[in-house]
């Protein structure tokens, strides 16, 4: 029993420690905006949605995640860079959707675009609500697509500063021991 719950806690920090390394920052040093952006390929079709999902339940040192949202040309040319953005070869989606108009899903101010020539157009097929950076244009160029576009595999994560913290792992790991001991205790009462 001790040694499987300690594998478990090692198995915890370990990958904790793993996907922390990876965000890359957009530091105010350089005039950006202080948060950090996660490329991640899914391997295979997502929808925007699940890829929304899947954004919003990661975290990154106690911020919570969302699809990132490019609100400025200094941000889109940092966010389309080879530095966060490393596999060419992946369409990504972005954190913006269209309902009548074009809003972030942070409700941040839509007031920048870098649509490619002749988007938004929803990709030959009605229902092209959904924004992304397709890699056969121009890199760093926007384009529309309806969410179950079969070339999207992958998202660009961005963790926010304003984002409202989550606990850290060792949090986490203090709570989950605290529990096991409780029910320790409650163990050797029933005996």
């Amino acid at each position: 029993m001790k040694k499987s719950i300690l594998m478990f806690l090692f198995a915890l920090l370990f990958f904790s420690s793993a996907v922390d390394a990876t965000p890359i920052e957009w530091s105010t040093e350089s005039g950006g905006n202080g948060n950090y952006y996660q490329f991640v390929d899914h391997g295979e079709y997502l929808s925007w949605q699940t890829a929304k999902a899947l954004a919003e339940n990661m975290t990154f040192q106690g911020f919570s995640g969302h699809l990132a949202t490019v609100t400025s040309n200094i941000e889109n040319t940092f966010v389309s860079s080879s530095s966060v953005w490393s596999d060419t070869s992946v369409s990504v989606w972005l954190g913006a959707e269209y309902h009548g108009e074009w809003t972030w899903v942070t409700g941040e101010e839509w007031n920048y675009t870098n649509w490619n020539a002749g988007s938004p157009n929803n990709l030959s097929s009605p229902g092209g609500d959904y924004l992304l950076y397709f890699e056969r244009h121009s890199r760093g160029k926007w384009g529309d697509a309806y969410t179950s576009y079969f070339e999207m595999t992958g998202f660009i994560v961005e963790y926010g500063i304003a984002s409202a913290p989550v606990p850290e792992p060792g949090t986490m790991i203090l709570f989950g021991m605290g529990c096991l001991g409780f029910a320790r205790v409650l163990r050797k009462k029933r005996h």
